[in-house]
């Protein structure tokens, strides 16, 4: 089974508050950083560096209110499977 690594931007609050990356689904947490744009360089080349090793790579940036504002993808997005034409199943 590939495993897809989507990595998200977010804001917490608090005493160790700040911008961080996480894994979703898993328990990997990176920062905090200071800005949200030092959190996205750092997650984003996480997601690259995924892509060669599993398949698929993503970046997902939300803003402090937790909308997202950005999403990049690395490699190839099993979400958009490519489509068998007519021709090409026979």
């Amino acid at each position: 089974m590939r495993e897809d690594r989507i990595y998200q931007v977010s804001f917490e609050s608090g005493t160790t508050g700040g911008w961080f990356v996480k894994v979703i689904g898993g328990r990997k947490v990176l920062g905090p950083y200071e800005t949200s744009d030092e959190a996205s360089d750092r997650g984003d080349e996480k997601a690259r560096a995924s892509a060669p090793a599993s398949g698929f790579g993503r970046l997902v940036v939300l803003d402090a209110a937790g909308g997202q504002v950005a999403a990049r993808a690395y490699g190839s997005d099993p979400r958009n499977p490519a489509k068998v034409t007519a021709t090409d199943a026979s």
